[in-house]
């Protein structure tokens, strides 16, 4: 039979865990996507980066309209680098931390 050990915590310790908890989540989600590795050259259309982004395609063009993220316009239609799409989320992140 396993023992069962109760700490007693402060609420600062409390936050902390949480927010280890929450930075291991996204270290998780991370390695789960380098698991199935993308060439940084590919491009993607609207719908795979909305997908990607986990937002509507709708949300996609009006980020690219408000020049919140970057494009390339070929001939055959809008495509986006995986570079474009981190470089969309990092900058989401700071805005994040500066609320």
């Amino acid at each position: 039979m396993d023992k069962i050990a109760y700490i007693q915590t402060d609420s600062n310790t409390v936050h902390l865990v949480k927010l280890l908890l929450e930075k291991l989540n996204e270290f998780d989600e991370k390695v789960c996507a380098l698991s199935n590795p993308v060439h940084k050259l590919q491009l993607f259309t609207e719908k795979e980066t909305a997908d990607i982004l986990k937002i509507s395609k709708r949300a996609v063009f009006s980020l690219r309209k408000d020049g919140k993220i970057h494009y390339r316009d070929l001939e055959i239609g809008i495509r986006y680098s995986m570079e474009d799409i981190m470089e969309f989320e990092d900058s989401c992140r700071k805005r994040e931390i500066v609320k």
